[in-house]
């Protein structure tokens, strides 16, 4: 019995990792062409979050997506950004969100200072979010505003927002539950 103290009071002392659950969380993107919203989503990725509201200092998130899961509901579009100058999907299929430094905002929001890695830049992005914690279960939401330029997004004629909009406005809901053992 002593001998399950120590792991227990190192489980104490350090967040908890969960994991997103598939199908029931989202990630999403909305962008203007000629003026217009048009939205579009993720059907791949995968989240690993140690978050700690009361320890900070100890909390990361991990988020990988697979960019080639993005749909936006127009066939055109769709096709479009695998290409080079939008994805480039065959040469970077995938992105990531890396935080490791968090802010309070008070009222249950928070400020995730971190880094994406797109079309092989990285780049900072924070990201505002609500943590909602619940024994069984932990629900995130947020969002972050990206300027599509800092990532190589568009190149040549889309270069300029003349027809779609430099800034992507992404947002996220996760439904997070402890993750299964590595």
């Amino acid at each position: 019995l002593l001998g399950l103290v120590p792991a227990q009071a190192a489980q104490a002392e350090s967040p908890a990792r969960r994991c997103s659950l598939p199908g029931q969380s989202s990630l999403g993107f909305s962008a203007t062409w000629e003026g217009t919203v048009f939205r579009g989503h993720f059907s791949r990725f995968d989240a690993v979050i140690h978050f700690d509201p009361a320890d900070l200092a100890a909390s990361s998130f991990d988020v990988g997506i697979d960019v080639t899961t993005a749909r936006t509901g127009s066939r055109e579009r769709d096709e479009g950004m695998a290409e080079p100058d939008w994805f480039d999907f065959i040469v970077y299929p995938k992105a990531r969100y890396r935080a490791t430094d968090f802010q309070s905002l008070g009222d249950g929001q928070f400020l995730a200072n971190g880094q994406l890695e797109l079309k092989g830049v990285v780049h900072p992005v924070p990201v505002t979010f609500r943590w909602q914690g619940f024994p069984e279960k932990v629900t995130l939401d947020g969002g972050a505003s990206i300027s599509r330029l800092d990532f190589g997004i568009g190149q040549g004629d889309w270069a300029t927002d003349e027809i779609i909009g430099l800034l992507v406005e992404v947002e996220f809901s996760l439904e997070l539950v402890p993750c299964a053992a590595p």
